[in-house]
Order: structure tokens, then C-alpha cells, then sequence
């Protein structure tokens, strides 16, 4: 390298400048970067918080939504059994049916079924 060129990168004085520039923008960026650190861990930590309390919530209404299906579950079953157990409450439970009675579709007594299951006229 040669002498002029060398004087075109700079002197001692103009490098210990960018040494003190530096210096200066660091501790003045520091605090800010730290704030907006700080900040954003507060952040994070919060949404995390919600997103746990709202599975915790879900997981809760799934365990109620379980527990109220079993007992429909247990009821039907008492219910159940109850009925095959004792002919009065078979004969009580045929006593609240109201069929509405129409003569005219017991006059055709070919019933045929679609692939459903369901009747067809």
C-alpha cells in the first residue's frame, strides 16, 4: 500500500471520532433496545397466559360436556332397564304415544324403503 493511499482511509483522530460516535449511539440505543426488550417479553408472557387459560377452559367444557353425556348415558340405561323389568312402565310409556291416525295409509300396506331407511308413498 502506498502512502497516499493510506492517508485516504483516515487519520487516528478520525477513527478514535467513530470509536466515541459509536460509543454515543450505543448507550443511547441500549436503553431504548432494552425497553422494547422488555416490552415484548411482557407481551408474549401475556398472550401466552391467555392461550393457556383458554385451553384450560376448553379442556374444562370438554370434561362437562363428558360428564352430562354420561349421565344421559347412566338415566337412559335405569330407563332402560327399568322398562324391560317391569310391563307397567312398557304399558305407561305406550299410554303418552298420541299417533295421530290417518285410515288412508293403512289402506296400501306395501311399504317400501329407499337406501335411508325412510318410507316411500
Amino acid at each position: 500500500m502506498v502512502i497516499e493511499q493510506a492517508t485516504n482511509l483516515g487519520s487516528v483522530n478520525d477513527i478514535i471520532k467513530l470509536i466515541d460516535l459509536f460509543v454515543f449511539l450505543i448507550k443511547c440505543c441500549m436503553p431504548l433496545l432494552a425497553i422494547f426488550g422488555i416490552g415484548y417479553i411482557i407481551h408474549a408472557t401475556k398472550r401466552k397466559g391467555r392461550a393457556n387459560k383458554e385451553k384450560k377452559k376448553a379442556i374444562k367444557e370438554e370434561a362437562k360436556k363428558q360428564k352430562k353425556n354420561k349421565k344421559e348415558y347412566m338415566r337412559h340405561q335405569k330407563e332402560s332397564k327399568e322398562i324391560f323389568n317391569n310391563p307397567n312402565a312398557m304399558y305407561k310409556k305406550l299410554d303418552n304415544i298420541q299417533e295421530p291416525i290417518n285410515k288412508a295409509d293403512y289402506r296400501n300396506l306395501e311399504i317400501n324403503f329407499d337406501k335411508n331407511g325412510k318410507m316411500i308413498k
